[in-house]
């Protein structure tokens, strides 16, 4: 693997890594100010940025059943997260935000698919989360933190399923549209959840 053929991977994966943190602190942000259920909601809706990439730049056009599959998925997302008597006052452009990095995290996966090496998708994995941990490194150090030994764990346990998750999503955006794919990640994720 040459210098040069890391570029790519490299520069998005590094992307990749910003909107992964930012869509984590976005999230924070979201659900101590607008409750879980409508973060919950917002994040799980990003899969619309992966979807309207997917059609508009790389001409994935779902056939109808798609369609109603895709509708259902966002349905389903809607029905799973929503209770009745909301929480809290909702502040629109955070909501907004957080859909559209946690939509942009998943793009970026759709993106390498098309247009990067595919024998660099571990690369590319690895910039991800390289680069967002350092970001967080060095948000924490600016307000003078220090990582502990149960944030190391945490940090562990909550990164090791979202590596597997995205290295899932390479693997199944090689075999399957992103119109089928992102819908059943998100769905999959929420049932999950659930169920645990």
């Amino acid at each position: 693997i040459t210098v040069r053929a890391m570029g790519f991977p490299a520069a998005l994966g590094i992307l990749n890594g910003a909107f992964y943190l930012g869509g984590f602190a976005l999230m924070q942000w979201n659900t101590r100010h607008n409750g879980v259920v409508l973060s919950s909601v917002f994040m799980k809706l990003g899969l619309l940025v992966p979807m309207v990439v997917s059609i508009f730049l790389f001409g994935e056009m779902p056939a109808a059943l798609q369609w109603l599959g895709f509708a259902l998925a966002v349905g389903a997302i809607i029905m799973i997260n929503w209770k009745s008597g909301g929480s809290g006052a909702s502040s629109g452009l955070s909501l907004i935000l957080l859909l559209l990095a946690g939509g942009s995290a998943d793009c970026m996966s759709k993106v390498f698919e098309e247009l990067g090496p595919p024998a660099m998708a571990n690369q590319f994995l690895f910039f991800t989360f390289f680069f967002a941990f350092v970001l967080c490194r060095d948000l924490m150090l600016r307000k003078g933190q220090r990582i502990a030994k149960s944030e190391i764990i945490y940090g562990c346990l909550i990164g090791l399923p979202n590596f597997y998750s995205s290295k899932f999503i390479l693997l199944a955006l090689e075999r399957l549209d992103a119109v089928i794919v992102y819908p059943s990640f998100s769905v999959g994720t929420l049932l999950v959840v659930t169920l645990t």
